[in-house]
């Protein structure tokens, strides 16, 4: 009979550890990016699973106009989620 492996002391703890890292390639993605009631995707390349560093603008969608001085894009940040941001659009007023 054949017997397994034995660790040393210890490794076992550092073993398991292991295991619970995301293996390469894991992570680095952002799910969908983000629906907004004011506003649409200017660029629809990527619309799920997007690699991080994609960026995603938006445009404001009708009646709406674009607030000076806020971003209108979002990104997918190294952790794999999208860069926050606020709303960007107001009603527009004549």
């Amino acid at each position: 009979m054949v017997s397994a492996p034995r660790c040393r002391p210890g490794a076992r703890g550092l073993l398991a550890l292991l295991l619970l890292l995301p293996l390469p390639g894991a992570r680095g993605l952002c799910g969908a990016p983000p629906r907004l009631s004011r506003a649409r995707r200017q660029n629809t390349s990527c619309t799920e699973d997007c690699p991080i560093g994609t960026e995603v603008t938006y445009r404001c969608s009708g009646g709406f106009v674009k607030i000076p001085g806020k971003s209108d894009t979002v990104v997918c940040l190294s952790n794999s989620e999208w860069s926050n941001f606020g709303e960007f659009c107001n009603e527009h007023s004549p």
